[in-house]
Parts: C-alpha cells; structure tokens; sequence
C-alpha cells in the first residue's frame, strides 16, 4: 500500500514534466527503483540507463513518433492559415545526431562513383548502355589512316527499345559484331562504307532486366545472329559496382554465353578506378575471354589515364598488353593511344581523334602506326 501510495505521488509529480522524453526516462527509472528495493536489484535501473545512453532511437522510437505527428487542432489551424506551406518535420536530437554520422558517408560513397560515371557516359562506355534501363541508339563510324596512305572504315550499331507494357523489363536488341570478344586493336578495315555495313554479323533478340541480386544487375538475352549462316545465341550477363573508399572504386562484369555452332564461351574483366583529382581518373582494366573452339585463354591488360579539360572535352592515354595463353602465357601484341573526345552538338553527336602505335608479335613487335577518326551519334530515350 505504501509503494502504491508513492508511486501516485511519482506519477502526479513526472506528469508535469513538459518534456515527453523527459517525462517517459524519469518515470520508468522511479519505478524500476522502487520496484527494486525490496530485493535489492538496482542494476536494472542501471542497465535501463545504458540502453538509454546507447540506443536513443530504438528505446525513444514510439516516442519521437508520437510527438512528431500533430494534434488535430494543430493541423486544422495550420490549414486554415498556410494551406500552401504544409509545416517542414523537425529532427529530435538523436536524428539530427545520426544524420550528421550519415553525411559523410553519403559524400565519400557518392565521390568516386558519380566521378567516373561522368566519365564513361563522355566516353559513351558500354557499362553505361549496360545501367541504363531506357532505350537508347548507338551509332560510330571510324576512318582509319594506316602507313603507306590506305584509308579503311570500320562501322558499328547498336540499338535497344523498351517494349511497352513491360514496366521495362523486356528490351529488343539490334547491335553489330555481337562477338563478346576483346576490343580489336587490329580491326579488319574495308574499302567503302557500304563495304563497312554489309560485311558485318548482326544479332537481333530480346533482352530481359532482372533487377538486383545481392548487388548484381543481371540482364539475359537470346536471339539470332546473322552472318553467313543464321545461328542462335544465349548469353547471361551479371555486372556490379564495388565502392572500396573515397578514392578507390571496382567495376565487375561477367558474361556467359553460348553460340549454337561453336559452344560456350565466357568473358570476364575488372575495372579499377582511382580519382587523382578533381579532374585527373587513374584506371586498370584486366580482362578475360576463354570459348570451346579456341580451348585457350585471351587476356589483356589496360592502362589509362583520362583528363577532363571541361565539359565538352577529354583526353585517353593509354597502354594495353595482349594475350594468350597457349601454350603458354605470353604478349602477343602492345598497344599506345591517345584518344581525343570531343562533343559537337548537344549530348548526342561526338567527333574523336585517336593515334595508336601498334606491337604486333607476328611483325616482329615493329611499330604500326595509325590514325583513326571517328563520328558518334548517342540517342537515349
């Protein structure tokens, strides 16, 4: 009776604390204390206090909701009087502490990403087609100017359309030379344009957006190429980012894929990038490429330096070994390019200059110059 009797008069005494967060904390340690003191265990108003002290958000979450939401005389009067201007929530001490913890992080993860990011979409890299979940046309067109005064033309296209009412999910695809192969240092150049667009293999299929796995962006696709011959292929692709720290970033891609008169075949390569500056990206590109008809491994190994003069141009330096490995590992070719980017009109029209020396094994490693030049059309929709 008499513990009953100073509890009232606790209560009667907390209820006119203003302060609800106040008010709940000093209430339960007087109860837990007086419920306590017949045995004597004063460590759970202790250990009460702890909890307190070091999870401020998830003991006083019912509460900070509570005084949050506002009375209904509150709202019917901020109605009448500022219907326009509805009243901007406010931050209890515990939120505004953890959101301060929270910035930084924010700013370091959002770095190096957004940094590179910028970078590939310039370059128009094929990662950023890969993100992008719209429709977009891709079309280049190079001019290649080798010793002795021949001029050759390499041509490319790539298109893909969000079918409707797929929430875009299905896409179809149209690209050239689908091959999942290296990037060809030493393309095979033809004589006229028209040359360049009929002697190609196209693939024509339907792609498929899977969303996220654990972090992986996963997009499947069959279709058929057409070359000589009609042949289907089937292939998976998984791709992911990897935020290291505010200076270091990883990009992964993985594809498998299978052509029905060749087999399988999968390629894998991993990106390393490291802001310098605010306009200097250090990037190590290692790449993978093994197929059934081949039995072998292709590999390569890229080095690059980007500058970013200002909005509208950019500069590559670059040095590449390539690869095999039968029958064993060794160099089969070097590379060194510069590749000058710069965008003409708008986001969508680009023009890029690109001298290239050239050491190919089967030339006794003898420098091969060239010059390329190049005209880009990039739609997105």
């Amino acid at each position: 009776m008499k513990e009953l009797h100073t509890t009232s008069k606790y209560h009667l005494f907390f209820s006119r604390i203003n302060n609800a967060k106040m008010r709940i904390f000093c209430y339960s340690i007087a109860n837990l204390t007086i419920l306590n003191l017949h045995t004597k265990q004063l460590y759970l108003p202790v250990i009460y206090i702890c909890l307190l002290l070091l999870f401020p958000r998830v003991v006083f979450a019912e509460e900070v909701m509570l005084d949050n939401k506002p009375s209904l005389k509150h709202a019917e009067s901020s109605q009448v009087t500022s219907p326009e201007s509805p009243a901007k929530p406010t931050l209890n001490a515990a939120q505004h502490f953890y959101s301060l913890i929270d910035q930084p992080h924010k700013y370091l993860s959002s770095g190096i990403h957004s940094f590179t990011r910028t970078i590939d979409e310039f370059f128009s890299d094929e990662k950023v087609e890969y993100e992008t979940n719209g429709s977009y046309l891709h079309l280049t067109l190079d001019s290649v100017f080798s010793e002795g005064g021949n001029r050759g033309f390499v041509g490319n296209a790539k298109a893909r359309i969000v079918l409707p009412n797929t929430q875009q999910k299905m896409r179809l695809v149209f690209e050239s030379d689908p091959h999942e192969g290296r990037d060809e240092i030493n393309p095979e150049l033809e004589e006229t344009l028209l040359d360049a667009a009929q002697d190609k293999s196209y693939f024509a299929g339907l792609e498929a957006v899977l969303g996220e796995f654990k972090n992986w962006k996963i997009r499947p696709s069959i279709g058929l190429r057409l070359n000589s011959k009609l042949e289907l292929l089937t292939r998976i692709r998984a791709n992911r980012f990897y935020n290291i720290n505010e200076n270091w970033s990883a990009y992964l891609r993985n594809s498998l894929y299978r052509y029905s008169s060749s087999g399988y075949g999968f390629k894998t390569s991993l990106e390393l990038d490291r802001k310098i500056y605010d306009k200097l990206l250090f990037r190590s590109t290692t790449s993978g490429r093994w197929e059934d008809e081949n039995e072998f491994w292709e590999s390569s190994q890229l080095l690059s330096l980007t500058h970013s003069m200002d909005a509208k141009r950019a500069l590559i330096y670059q040095f590449g070994v390539f690869g095999i490995s039968e029958p064993r590992v060794f160099a089969t070719d070097y590379l060194l390019q510069l590749r000058y980017r710069k965008q003409l009109y708008s986001n969508y029209l680009f023009m890029e200059l690109s001298p290239k020396i050239v050491y190919d094994r089967e030339d006794n490693f003898e420098p091969i110059f060239s010059f390329t030049v190049r005209g880009e059309i990039i739609f997105k929709g």
